[in-house]
């Protein structure tokens, strides 16, 4: 079908549910017309904005005033119906009739919800900044009751109310002048959640704020709107805290009281003249909301103490991937542990890029790190690892990134010798590469019951026991300039990969689930098998199990 039938065809449905194309809009495809819902018409204007059908259209109550009195549900400050989002409805574009009678049903079974259940207070405190509207900020506060905070501009226009000086630096404000010039804010800490209640609408003035915090509160809070001693106020900020949101108000000051008694007489004076207000709508910007919103019922990384062996290809995709899950935050503590350089023939399968050349890898990973996550708590130590492992019986987490068979089973001995002592040991995940990034394979080492990184190995001479290549399948090695040893060559990808597989293994471990503790990835179909993840155990024949002494 070509793009004239598909218009043709799409303008018929519309006109045949009785909707007329509204010409004035010619960069989208607007439609005037009624939806019957609640036994009444409704005007609405439905908008597509192309005929891909990849985003559905919007909906706009039209007379929301006079046909929608005191709707709040659903329902924007313009008078947008939200009846749907992007992603839990899929539009066909092949089948144009059918997917604009499902939005038009949709838009309907919206309506006629917010119609006949006018207050849905349960369903507006779950979404109440978006039914509060106004002008967006962050947020990330931790006060209680009545207490004051800073409301920030960034220099590219963005605004954070926080008092946290960390929370400034992780939204990118470092300008002196910006700082200087925030304005101060009084801020509520409310223990239940806000909502409308009947009665209740969005206020427009001061007056409609201060009866919506009464009957919230079902408290006065005359302290609350004392204006600021500050010099040259140009507006006083009053924020409301709660559960599911934080929300707040503008007002613009004319003059600026100089004494106590006189902002009280101005705060009377605005109260009388119903000054109007500007709505203020924010959304969370605390480290909690940061790194476990999207954890899908698990535990971030944060307040974990975790050290990485090794930011080569492994190490600096993993390095990123577990501050961005909160390692480092919230008290925890993120050790980074290497002793080489970076070097050009790294850059094409490393996270870090050209301009970090020469430095040293646990240096430019920290400076990349604090760049993106700049309150994390990062230390680094650019040493042998093996020298330095007593540094590590502290950790909760060690990682072992280096893909160096030899380092890993030096690892492996040393902790093993504490463990057998009673000392404390913390837990072990080693990550590396099969072939030339053909498979990626991971352990974890936290119970004596099960299997070391030395018991992976087995015969003579040893082969791994759970080797996902084929037995015909080699690894090509590339040689290297004067001084340089042989190196497996191999892509990001088997490296990104790698680091995931490590990712889960530790949120796994973070949050009590460590099986299975031996987890494999196939990269390359050719030259590997499939490899069942297992709870590997112990074998007799390992040197380090079955050894009483070191």
């Amino acid at each position: 079908m070509n793009i004239d039938d598909r218009q043709q065809l799409f303008r018929q449905t519309l006109v045949a549910e009785g909707f007329e194309r509204d010409r004035k809009q010619t960069l989208s495809f607007r439609f005037i017309g009624t939806l019957r819902a609640d036994n009444r018409s409704i005007s609405v204007a439905i908008t597509f904005s192309d005929l891909e059908f990849s985003h559905l259209p919007t909906v706009e109550l039209l007379r929301p005033e006079k046909e929608a009195p005191d709707v709040l549900a659903h329902l924007s400050t313009t008078g947008g119906l939200c009846f749907a989002s992007d992603g839990d409805v899929i539009l066909d574009r092949y089948d144009v009739v059918g997917s604009v009678q499902l939005c038009l049903g949709l838009a309907k079974q919206g309506l006629q919800r917010a119609l006949t259940h006018k207050y849905l207070s349960d369903e507006i405190a779950a979404e109440f900044p978006q039914h509060w509207g106004g002008s967006h900020f962050y947020y990330d506060l931790s006060g209680k009751g009545v207490y004051q905070a800073r409301f920030y501009r960034s220099e590219d226009g963005r605004w954070l109310l926080t008092h946290d000086q960390a929370a400034l630096m992780r939204f990118g404000i470092y300008s002196e002048t910006s700082k200087r010039n925030a304005h101060l804010a009084n801020v509520i800490r409310l223990d239940k959640n806000l909502t409308f209640i009947p009665g209740q609408t969005r206020p427009q003035s001061l007056t409609d704020f201060v009866e919506y915090l009464t009957n919230v509160t079902e408290k006065k809070y005359g302290a609350f709107f004392d204006f600021q001693s500050e010099k040259q106020i140009t507006a006083a900020l009053f924020f409301l805290h709660a559960p599911n949101g934080c929300v707040g108000i503008r007002i613009p000051i004319r003059h600026t009281p100089r004494s106590a008694a006189s902002r009280k007489i101005g705060l009377r004076q605005l109260l009388a003249d119903r000054q109007p207000i500007e709505r203020l709508s924010g959304s969370r910007f605390d480290p909690q909301f940061i790194f476990e919103r999207n954890m899908h019922k698990q535990q971030s990384l944060a307040g974990k103490r975790i050290a990485l062996v090794g930011c080569g290809t492994i190490g600096s995709h993993l390095s990123k991937m577990l501050v961005q899950s909160g390692a480092g935050h919230c008290g925890g503590a993120f050790m980074l542990l290497d002793n080489q350089t970076l070097e050009p023939g790294n850059i094409g399968r490393h996270y870090l890029g050209p301009t970090h050349t020469g430095k040293r890898k646990v240096d430019a990973m920290k400076e990349e790190l604090l760049r993106q996550f700049p309150d994390a708590n990062i230390s680094t130590i650019h040493q042998d690892a093996v020298a330095h492992l007593p540094h590590l019986v502290g950790q909760d987490l060690v990682i072992d990134a280096t893909g160096e068979e030899a380092l890993s089973n030096s690892i492996n001995h040393y902790f093993a010798i504490r463990h057998r002592a009673n000392k404390k040991v913390p837990s072990r995940l080693h990550i590396w590469l099969f072939g030339n990034g053909a498979a990626a394979q991971a352990l974890l080492v936290d119970d004596s019951e099960f299997a070391c990184f030395r018991c992976l190995k087995e015969g003579s001479p040893s082969r791994w026991r759970f080797d996902p290549m084929k037995p015909d399948a080699g690894t090509e090695q590339t040689a290297a300039a004067c001084g340089e040893g042989r190196f497996v060559p191999y892509g990001v990808a088997a490296p990104t990969m790698a680091g995931a597989l490590a990712l889960q293994m530790a949120l796994d471990w973070s949050n009590g689930a460590p099986s299975p503790r031996l987890r494999t990835i196939t990269i390359d179909k050719k030259t590997t098998r499939a490899r069942d993840d297992t709870n590997p155990k112990k074998i007799n024949a390992c040197p380090e199990c079955a050894s009483a002494g070191d």
